[in-house]
């Protein structure tokens, strides 16, 4: 006779995360909130396509082997990035009204 084997992920809860590289909580209780322990500088990627994103974290991770799902949620955050053209970046239309002036 075998059991059948049924395995079920619960829903995430803070102690299913830990702070993230260069963050740390103030006091080792879960309940603080992650903190940047430095300047942590969130500058796009080169090349950072207008139109797409880029991806840091909010200071938390899941432990390692965590499958929980649901629940808390602490997902890295996502950054559009800009496009830093000449057209794109206001340039144009300064251009445009000096031309009209």
């Amino acid at each position: 006779f075998e059991r059948p084997l049924s395995i079920e992920n619960c829903k995430c809860t803070e102690e299913d995360y830990e702070c993230d590289f260069g963050f740390a909580r103030k006091k080792k209780l879960s309940e603080e909130p992650c903190l940047p322990v430095a300047n942590i500088s969130y500058k796009p990627p080169s090349p950072c396509p207008a139109g797409t994103n880029y991806v840091v974290s909010g200071g938390y991770r899941k432990v390692a082997g965590d499958s929980c799902v649901g629940g808390v949620q602490h997902d890295p955050i996502s950054i559009p990035c800009q496009s830093s053209s000449f057209a794109s970046s206001g340039n144009l239309y300064t251009l445009g009204l000096a031309i009209i002036i």
